[in-house]
């Protein structure tokens, strides 16, 4: 796999790709705004030159862009709905200013489960492909089913594909803490195995593009959505070793999501991951 890490845009963009040359980042994951709401600052070309010039001068691709994680395009309140969806497709102008291969979604909650909910995000999901003039693919990223999520099982997820319609610019983001949260089991190579067969089972394995890496504070099926650092988590460093070698995966970017906050920091979860991976 192609290693990175999702980088804060905090001190602009340019920053960000610096931060990524310094990690030794192969894949570069960042929000196009601030993930706590508000309106979105205006993007400085000179700011994105510069970023465009430090990622291609260290290799680094493709670079991901994150909508913020306040927007559910699958609420049944027309309110959050229309504000959701104008996020959505904001970003969808914002990635294609960044350069941005893919732009990653978190598909909603509420009633999602109803028929309704699901096909407000597809409409939603519909919209935001036919935007995309910059050419990115839109990736709807699995989730942990906490708090009436949609898209934690990956039939579901195939079910969303098939709704938008659109399968030359939609495809499929792997978060493997919230697949462990779901109940998917990733603790050894064999456990791997068997959840690459079930996604190309489910979506087909030339709709993955990208996967998260992330290890789960919460036991396997646990519902939480609670990333922990590379190896200390319910997936641990057996499981992690069989993900970033695993044939299915070879030469996809995997980004880690791991916290900053605390006693590790992203070049040690990096490290950590490197040593895991095969030559």
């Amino acid at each position: 796999m192609k290693l990175g890490a999702h980088v804060s845009i905090g001190r602009g963009f340019a920053a960000a790709a610096a931060e990524a040359v310094a990690l030794g980042c192969e894949a570069m994951q960042v929000f196009s705004r601030s993930p706590r709401g508000g309106k979105a600052k205006p993007i400085a070309e000179e700011d994105v030159s510069l970023m465009k010039g430090s990622l291609e001068s260290a290799g680094i691709r493709p670079l991901a862009v994150h909508v913020p994680y306040y927007v559910n395009l699958c609420s049944p309140d027309p309110r959050t709905y229309e504000y959701s969806v104008q996020v959505l497709l904001e970003d969808v102008e914002r990635a294609a200013a960044l350069g941005a291969s893919f732009l990653v979604v978190h598909p909603g909650h509420g009633d999602a489960g109803e028929s309704s909910g699901l096909q407000r995000l597809a409409t939603a999901l519909r919209r935001a492909c036919l935007s995309a003039a910059g050419g990115e693919r839109i990736l709807i990223e699995n989730t942990s089913g906490q708090g009436h999520e949609v898209g934690a099982d990956l039939d579901e997820v195939a079910r969303i594909l098939e709704m938008v319609g659109v399968p030359d610019r939609t495809g499929v983001c792997i978060d493997t803490c919230h697949a462990l949260a779901w109940g998917y089991d990733l603790g050894s190579d064999r456990a791997v195995s068997e959840f690459v067969r079930e996604i190309d089972r489910a979506v087909g394995l030339h709709r993955v593009f990208l996967v998260h890496l992330n290890d789960s504070k919460w036991a396997m099926g646990s519902r939480r959505d609670r990333h922990e650092h590379i190896g200390r988590g319910a997936i641990g460093l057996a499981g992690f070793k069989a993900i970033v070698n695993h044939e299915a995966f070879r030469g996809l970017p995997g980004v880690i999501e791991t916290p900053v906050e605390d006693d590790r920091s992203n070049a040690a979860n990096l490290e950590v991951l490197r040593g895991l991976r095969s030559s």
